[in-house]
């Protein structure tokens, strides 16, 4: 219950906040509600997961991926975050109600493809695994990563509370020692 707290001090910054954080998941939890037609409490549930999911990657610096956290877990954002799903649930099962999905005609849909479609479709699929190959790689090469991902993320953690590298996280090796993916050989 922090976020009383944080509404006497901050004000209207903390309540944009919370409210931020119930909408961020109405989407989610309407989804699920309308299209993929979970009952409500899976739907709830599978909101409140994959929230805790989001708070222990923000907690663990993504799964330690990161020497250190880089953003504060929080279990009122689990709470609010949650609270947005039901509401998205509720307004999902209110438009199942008021605009119920058309029926669909079973000898209509393709179970059998024919070797044109599957053709399109592989193309459409290797476009996209192309272009997302492309932005990581790009981004690499912006963030400095393909070099050394290690030297990288310490000089990350590094920026972002500046004593890590001298802690276990970073095993005690210096800035400027060489990785082993620097090394020759």
């Amino acid at each position: 219950m922090q976020f009383i707290g944080d509404i006497r001090t901050d004000g209207v910054t903390a309540i944009l906040q919370l409210g931020m954080n119930i909408v961020l998941f109405v989407p989610m939890g309407f989804f699920l509600a309308r299209f993929f037609r979970l009952p409500s409490w899976v739907a709830v549930a599978v909101c409140c997961a994959t929230s805790v999911c989001i708070e222990v990657a923000q907690l663990t610096g993504i799964f330690h991926l990161y020497p250190c956290a880089y953003r504060i877990c929080d279990v009122d954002d689990v709470i609010t975050n949650t609270l947005g799903g039901a509401v998205g649930v509720a307004l999902g099962l209110w438009c199942n109600r008021a605009f119920p999905a058309p029926r669909i005609n079973k000898t209509e849909v393709t179970m059998h493809p024919g070797f044109l479609r599957r053709c399109v479709s592989f193309a459409v699929d290797m476009g996209i695994v192309s272009m997302c190959q492309m932005l990581s790689i790009v981004l690499g090469r912006i963030s400095g990563m393909e070099q050394s991902p290690l030297k990288a993320a310490r000089s990350l953690c590094c920026s972002a509370c500046g004593s890590c590298c001298s802690k276990a996280l970073c095993h005690g090796v210096p800035m400027d020692a060489p990785s082993a993916a620097s090394s020759p050989g």
